[in-house]
C-alpha cells in the first residue's frame, strides 16, 4: 500500500513540479508549511503574502542559503508566476 502524500489530490502537476492554486497554499500554510518566495528584491512590492510563515530568498542567492530551510516543514516555492 503506498502513503498518500498531502499533495497527491489537489494542485495540478507540471515538469514534476506540484503548482498549487493561492486557496491551496493557505490551506498548507495553516497547516504549518512555509511560503519560500524566490522573487527578486524589486518584484516583491507588487505583492506580498499575506501568511504567518514566509520566507523572503531571492533566486539569485538561492544556492546560497538554500540550507537555512527548516528540514521537516513542507515549502511551498513562489515566484512571479505562481506557487
Amino acid at each position: 500500500m503506498r502513503l498518500m502524500k498531502p499533495w497527491d489530490n489537489i494542485g495540478f502537476k507540471a515538469n514534476g513540479v506540484v503548482n498549487l492554486t493561492p486557496s491551496e497554499s493557505f490551506m498548507f500554510c495553516q497547516e504549518g508549511a512555509i511560503i519560500v518566495d524566490v522573487r527578486e528584491p524589486y518584484l516583491i512590492g507588487f505583492k506580498r503574502f499575506r501568511v504567518e510563515n514566509v520566507t523572503y530568498m531571492p533566486f539569485s542567492g538561492l544556492q546560497d542559503s538554500f540550507r537555512s530551510l527548516p528540514a521537516g516543514r513542507l515549502l511551498i516555492f513562489a515566484d512571479t508566476v505562481g506557487l
